[in-house]
């Protein structure tokens, strides 16, 4: 199923942009980050991981100047209640794709340094348990007025 929708998503995108980074494997697709009001000192990083390798590539936190931490998480409903639970390690099995979306796992920025805001581009790098680390920067998006599926570059 993982498979499948990474494909959709791939083939309804009219451009997308894929990172592959010299000292990792790892296929970066779609990244964007969701524009939160100005009172929230939290905001959520989403993205397409791919690993086209034959064995498993995990992810162990991040970091970001622009916030204090961050952190994967999942959402989870429990007794009809959303909540975001840390996820210590998200694995990206060999072959596999993981989808970090709306409602399931995402990347969890935490304690915001200074309001970010449609247009604008945040640094965060992954850490991965092998030690390696991987330097994104990524759009902010306002989910009200733009599709963040569309189009999507990374300098």
């Amino acid at each position: 199923m993982k498979k499948f929708l990474f494909a959709f998503i791939c083939i309804c995108c009219s451009v997308t942009s894929t990172l592959v980074y010299a000292e990792s494997p790892l296929m970066i697709h779609q990244t964007w980050v969701r524009e939160a009001p100005p009172n929230m000192m939290m905001n959520a990083a989403y993205m397409a991981l791919h690993n086209p390798t034959d064995t498993d590539i995990v992810i162990v936190g991040g970091s970001s100047k622009d916030f204090g931490s961050v952190e994967v998480h999942n959402t989870v409903l429990d007794n009809g209640i959303a909540k975001m639970l840390p996820v210590p390690e998200l694995i990206i099995p060999a072959q596999q794709s993981v989808i970090l979306a709306p409602g399931g796992l995402h990347i969890m920025l935490l304690n915001r340094q200074h309001v970010v805001k449609a247009g604008d581009s945040i640094e965060l790098t992954l850490n991965l348990k092998d030690g390696q680390t991987i330097p994104l920067t990524i759009e902010v998006k306002n989910t009200l007025t733009e599709n963040p599926t569309e189009e999507h570059h990374q300098h």
